[in-house]
């Protein structure tokens, strides 16, 4: 298993901890249940994404780690569904279908490349002064050989053990295997 999915099953614990009872968004048939880490006015790709995905429920939470990495989870969590909520349609189904989904970065919608840059930075927010190997995904992909325009680098999402869902990137450097790094941040 790669060090970065170590790192995200440690981070799920953030969930855990955060996910709490939530509150409700919306008043009709359609309205979904937010965890407590969801922003206060949450966009539409946010609510798109709380439809398909759950926070991982606070029983498979190991209880030392939930206080060391609140924070990340209350800024780069948000930053995943918002990502997740910029698939369009026939992905989110591929995605539930097949629990996995590989996007080349250069043919995401500007939507998509949007919310994958705001996740970039969250992700390099939230781990200001934790351990340099982790601080920057940017960095971790291009040690890993991805190329500074992506053009070797998949994104997408998968369902790991059937449920936990990972943002997941998929690096293949030149004359390399295919390597990737994920992190974890909600359940199907």
């Amino acid at each position: 298993m790669k060090a970065t999915c170590l790192v995200g099953v440690a981070l799920i614990a953030v969930a855990l901890a955060l996910s709490g009872c939530g509150r409700r968004a919306g008043l009709g048939p359609g309205a979904v249940s937010l965890p407590e880490w969801a922003p206060k006015n949450p966009s539409p790709e946010f609510l798109r994404a709380a439809k398909v995905l759950k926070p991982v429920p606070p029983e498979r939470m190991p209880k030392p780690l939930g206080n060391l990495l609140a924070p990340y989870a209350s800024i780069v969590y948000p930053a995943s569904y918002e990502f997740f909520g910029t698939l369009r349609d026939q992905q989110i189904q591929e995605f539930l279908a097949a629990k996995e989904i590989r996007i080349p970065v250069n043919s995401l919608t500007r939507l998509q490349r949007a919310a994958l840059d705001a996740w970039f930075a969250a992700f390099r927010d939230a781990m200001k002064g934790g351990p340099p190997q982790f601080s920057d995904y940017l960095a971790i992909l291009y040690n890993m050989g991805g190329k500074e325009d992506f053009s070797n680098v998949l994104v997408g999402f998968q369902a790991q053990r059937g449920h936990f869902v990972h943002i997941i990137f998929w690096v293949t450097p030149p004359g390399g295997k295919e390597d990737y790094a994920c992190t974890s941040f909600a359940e199907i």
